[in-house]
């Protein structure tokens, strides 16, 4: 807890006890759980915005103090410090919010397994709190790693939705057949491609409803584009979905020149939530930000990333992340 500070921790601390309110922590009761989040979802999307909300004190008292320093993974590059403030990260995920991207995320017990120092862990952290759920996190225990926790009953029977990279579902698809989760509706991936036939695989051993695939990067808190897949997973998996109204992206070529629709380039960004510049670094005055990703858009203007643009990667032990 001496990681974090200010508002942002006002609202982990408020949601999480929000949660054990309504009896979705670990040691609450279990009940209808479908009726909860279902009542919730009706209750956060009909709601009036109050006249009095918390924006202002993210907006003025400490909207532009810094909130968390992450560090990028240097796997093409150089590694680099991203400041993020705490007005980012809170209109980032008010911003996932209103697009209606945290609805699975609502009254859940979920397992995180992605680690709390990188984007993708605290945010989904964050994100999670804020729609009510409670939060399991890896003992560090196990030689297998976060999968190797999922072997304890009690832990396995209360979760609801898990949050983790491609490879860990990998791992979790091997060890299906001997892992048991039958509260298990929503499993959400990100920092990677996801490899459809072991999400397929996945939905079939367990009673999973919901799958998201989210793309994002360090400099943006939460993410920039998510996809929900319900039911039958028969759609693109290539796809991350719509982008957030919170960012302007274009798919540029070599010279910076925007392309049509089905074309891949680099993706570019724009936006109040793109934490920029580096720390020590002065603003370089460029519209967008290049983020080193190739993608395109379709013409549902659903973004597909489809690789870096960097083709070689940084030896391990040049890279001291």
């Amino acid at each position: 807890s001496k990681g974090f500070s200010g508002p942002i921790l006002r609202s982990m601390i408020w949601s999480a006890a929000q949660g054990q309110a309504s009896g979705s922590g670990l040691r609450g009761r279990r009940g209808s759980r479908e009726r909860k989040r279902e009542r919730t979802r009706t209750e956060r999307k009909s709601r009036p915005e109050p006249a009095h909300s918390a924006e202002p004190e993210f907006a003025t008292a400490a909207g532009d103090k810094p909130a968390f320093l992450f560090q990028t993974s240097g796997t093409t590059g150089e590694a680099k410090w991203v400041k993020v403030a705490h007005g980012q990260f809170f209109r980032a995920i008010q911003g996932l919010d209103r697009a209606g991207g945290l609805d699975h995320a609502a009254e859940q017990t979920v397992y995180l397994t992605a680690p709390l120092a990188h984007s993708y862990g605290l945010s989904s952290l964050l994100e999670y709190t804020s729609a009510g759920s409670s939060i399991a996190l890896p003992g560090g225990g196990s030689p297998l790693g976060a999968v190797g926790d999922l072997r304890n009953p009690q832990l396995a029977r209360r979760l609801t939705a898990i949050e983790g990279v491609p490879f860990f579902y990998t791992q979790l698809a091997k060890l299906s057949g001997r892992i048991q989760l039958p509260g298990l509706r929503h499993i959400g991936t990100g920092g990677s491609a996801a490899v459809p036939t072991v999400f397929e695989r996945l939905r079939r051993t367990y009673p999973v409803q919901t799958c998201s695939v989210r793309y994002g990067m360090t400099e943006t808190p939460s993410v920039v584009s998510q996809k929900i897949f319900i039911g039958n997973h028969g759609e693109d998996w290539s796809s991350s979905g719509r982008v957030l109204p919170l960012y302007d992206l274009r798919i540029a070529d070599e010279a910076g020149r925007p392309l049509a629709a089905g074309q891949v380039g680099e993706i570019h960004l724009q936006g109040d939530c793109l934490a920029m510049p580096y720390p020590g670094e002065s603003d370089t005055g460029a519209d967008f930000f290049a983020t080193g990703d190739l993608g395109y858009l379709d013409a549902d203007q659903e973004l597909h990333v489809v690789g870096r643009k960097a083709k070689e990667c940084v030896p391990h032990s040049q890279n001291q992340n």
